[in-house]
């Protein structure tokens, strides 16, 4: 629920309760308005982010902010100067820091995927940071994600997670095939994509004759139509 008070020395104080915290918003400038917001805005402000508009989201901005960087050259650019500003700042919180960080870097690898040319190396390396990053706010912070339940900062940097892997699993399969990117190294099964040393390894039960997939596609980047019922079964053991 939100309450609005205006005063006659024209204080404005917003109180705003809902399950994801407490926010109280005081202002002393006479030149303030404060009005309902639509609820296309209010989705907007609450779930708007890279993925979905574009843009930073709003709790990302904010981080910037505080640690005194950039918005506006963050926004407009994909200069990795804005994460390592935000990695170097000290007294941020965990769960600020790591989710801002996930969302950069999630910018710079849509960025790279977009431009043309681009390498794949470099393109796999921004979508693991997202993941990496993505995955410390989830499983490595100071509250597990079931206290996070309803707040949906969480939900976000599941959805960046999510994607982050599958962009990563399909560009490495690709790799692993020799298709696009004549830097990445293989010796001793290990495949090496810059800074990183992975192990690729693909072990699926395929029709009989195939021997190996000609591309590898995630199910969720996929829409039917015309099909009445549409079934999906997860990897083997999960």
């Amino acid at each position: 629920m939100a309450f609005a008070f205006s005063l006659r020395w024209s204080i404005v104080i917003v109180a705003v309760f809902a399950l994801g915290g407490c926010a109280i918003v005081s202002e002393f400038k006479p030149s303030v308005t404060v009005r309902a917001m639509a609820p296309d805005e209010y989705v907007a402000l609450r779930r708007g982010d890279v993925l979905g508009t574009g843009k930073l989201s709003a709790l990302t901005v904010q981080a910037l902010r505080v640690a005194e960087i950039d918005e506006r050259a963050c926004a407009k650019s994909t200069s990795l100067a804005c994460i390592a500003a935000i990695a170097a700042v000290k007294d941020m919180d965990e769960e600020t820091r790591t989710s801002a960080l996930a969302e950069l870097w999630l910018q710079h690898a849509v960025s790279i995927s977009m431009s043309a040319p681009y390498t794949e190396s470099s393109s796999t390396s921004a979508w693991i940071e997202t993941a990496r990053y993505a995955y410390a706010y989830l499983f490595f912070t100071r509250r597990v994600p079931g206290e996070r339940a309803f707040e949906e900062r969480q939900t976000q940097v599941r959805d960046w997670y999510n994607y982050a892997v599958q962009k990563t699993v399909a560009q490495l399969f690709g790799v692993r095939q020799g298709k696009p990117d004549a830097k990445a190294v293989k010796a001793k099964g290990v495949l090496r994509l810059g800074d990183w040393a992975l192990r690729v390894d693909l072990n699926a039960r395929l029709p009989n004759g195939v021997a190996m997939p000609r591309e590898l596609l995630p199910a969720s980047a996929l829409r039917f139509q015309g099909l009445r019922g549409i079934y999906r079964r997860g990897w083997p053991g999960r």
